[in-house]
């Protein structure tokens, strides 16, 4: 109710208003009133944040478009007014978010071309225009840590981008003569500009070999670790990930894996594939309780997936190559892990770039690595605080492209921890599993190894 009396009140204070038409919206739990103040246009919105035990990292995305933009000076903003709680008979409470939207006041009234929370979409209209100016404002409010960041730019939205698609029929790019999907390659996806710091978000099926894994802890499903698909049957990730935090391994029917995941929250999202494994492989020489050393992983899926947009091979490094070859190179992972917001996941994964450093190097900056480090691991970073991988990044893969191909090279593996927060110190560098002395361990779980 409070919320109908606030745009009740600004409606009648304010004569000059549009009521703006929201395409496939629950206007049950969002819709704008835009009115035309002394200060700009401004909108009122309110979105149904879902059940959540607490509010740890909500982002507000807002897409419009506007005929004519001279001054970009200022883009507008969004700004929060409050939070709503309601409980619920299952104990957990849904959340509400009521924001307004300031836009600069010589700015006609804009086309919302989209809104969407935690990078899920509610509502979508079709761009009008080619020729107008696209703008992309963001609210992003943190629990945790009781910080609020915004952002606005300027982006690139074709008209096309508005048509309806089917994920499961979506065009698939980058095939073989054969007409199979090739290893390496990315689909056609939108060109995003980051919106976070200490890494970026990225667009779905941008990266579509990274796979989520869950375990069971009795009824609940918790996510575990990433993963890298490097065929049609099988998943690259850290044995690490199999063992729960008394060292014991997990049984292979709790385990659960996601691939095409984009949002952790949804994992049932249209064109997402939920599977359970037909086997999990641990390297026989790894030993949890004593070293790191060979923490590498194969899961062998029972049946051959399906490759679409949003998911698709990463291909495997082929030759025998010395760590030294890769030493000064940029990889690039990426993964829903730990941020530099004290936020423990994040619910959009997010990618960093990273550089390769030499064994002497790594094991120089800290007298720990000597303990952590062997000829079958290799470490990268920045060693900047912020900008690496992170807990919960386990198991993703550091690839590299080569010839617009993308190859794994290395396993997220291990780091050191923070004395303060326990968590990852991102100011020393991470420590990969070298994937080549393990190629034909690999290999033995493929049906066609000659083909990976």
């Amino acid at each position: 109710m409070k919320f109908f009396y606030l745009i009740v009140v600004l409606a009648n204070a304010l004569p000059s208003f549009g009521r703006i038409p929201m395409g496939n919206c629950d206007r049950n739990a969002h819709f704008f009133e835009f009115v035309s103040p002394e200060i700009g246009w401004v909108g009122i919105g309110a979105v149904n944040l879902g059940d959540r035990d607490r509010l740890d990292n909500i982002t507000v995305s807002v897409k419009m478009e506007v005929p004519n933009l001279e001054d970009q000076l200022y883009l507008g903003e969004i700004r929060k007014l409050y939070f709503t709680r309601a409980k619920t008979s299952n104990s957990v409470p849904k959340h509400s978010l009521f924001y307004e939207i300031r836009l600069p006041a010589d700015n006609p009234l804009p086309n919302i071309v989209s809104v969407a929370i935690d990078g899920f979409e509610l509502c979508k209209n079709p761009v009008q225009s080619d020729e107008s100016t696209k703008i992309h404002l963001g609210y992003i409010f943190n629990s945790f840590l009781n910080t609020e960041k915004k952002f606005s730019q300027i982006i690139h939205i074709p008209k096309e981008e508005a048509k309806p698609e089917n994920v499961e029929n979506k065009e698939i790019s980058n095939l073989k003569p054969d007409g199979k999907i090739e290893c390496g390659r990315i689909g056609n996806v939108e060109n995003v500009v980051s919106l976070v710091l200490g890494g970026k978000s990225y667009p779905r099926g941008a990266w579509p070999w990274l796979i989520s894994i869950y375990a069971y802890y009795g009824p609940r499903l918790g996510f575990q670790c990433g993963g890298t698909l490097i065929s049609d049957t099988l998943i690259l990730t850290a044995a690490h990930c199999f063992f729960d935090n008394y060292n014991r391994q997990l049984d292979i029917r709790d385990i659960v894996v996601i691939l095409g995941q984009y949002n952790l929250k949804r994992p049932q999202d249209q064109g997402t594939q939920i599977v359970y494994p037909d086997t999990v492989n641990i390297h026989p020489s790894y030993r949890k309780r004593n070293s790191v050393d060979n923490d590498i992983a194969v899961i062998v899926l029972p049946q051959a997936v399906q490759f679409t947009t949003f998911i698709r091979p990463a291909c495997l490094w082929q030759e025998p190559a010395s760590k030294d070859s890769i030493i000064g190179l940029m990889g690039t992972t990426a993964g829903w892990g730990r941020d530099e917001h004290g936020n423990f996941f994040t619910e959009i994964p997010k990618k960093v770039e990273i550089p390769v450093v030499s064994d002497e190097v790594c094991l120089r900056s800290h007298e720990a690595f000597s303990k952590i480090t062997s000829e079958n691991t290799f470490c990268a970073g920045w060693r900047n605080g912020t900008d690496g991988p992170c807990n919960g990044d386990s198991g993703g893969g550091l690839i590299f492209n080569r010839d617009d191909y993308w190859f794994i090279r290395g396993v997220v593996s291990t780091s050191l921890s923070d004395k303060k927060s326990l968590a990852c110190d991102q100011n020393e560098y991470v420590v990969f599993t070298d994937i080549v002395p393990y190629l034909p361990w690999v290999k033995s779980f493929s049906k066609n190894p000659d083909l990976l």
